[in-house]
């Protein structure tokens, strides 16, 4: 039987809380099979909240776990779009529903057509 574990972030996945949310995230996948991040109320996220949710992903592999990304905020998503993250991760997308004040367009996707291979 496989266990997950959901947690709900809400708020910042920032250098303010990292400390925070790496004892959390190391916590459950000590003791699930799957880590799922449920990522709807982030506010906002940064190059720490970026590099928690990699080496997460770093450490479930390498203990023969997992971790899903589940309900991306827009936030989430801009700035995996900007970073070219969302096939690192491997995590169906969804798109959420618009919310009141928030800026509704994505950052364009680079060209890559220019770059020397």
């Amino acid at each position: 039987m496989t266990r997950i574990e959901t947690l709900a972030i809400d708020g910042g996945l920032t250098m303010d809380r990292a400390v925070e949310l790496r004892q959390r995230f190391l916590h459950a996948i000590a003791h699930a099979d799957t880590l799922r991040l449920t990522l709807a109320n982030v506010t906002e996220i940064d190059s720490t909240g970026i590099q928690l949710l990699m080496a997460t992903k770093r450490t479930a592999q390498a203990s023969g776990k997992h971790l899903e990304l589940v309900e991306h905020s827009s936030e989430v998503l801009a700035v995996f779009a900007l970073l070219d993250l969302v096939a690192y991760f491997g995590d169906p997308i969804r798109v959420p529903p618009a919310r009141p004040g928030l800026r509704q367009t994505m950052p364009p996707a680079p060209d890559r057509s220019s770059c020397a291979v």
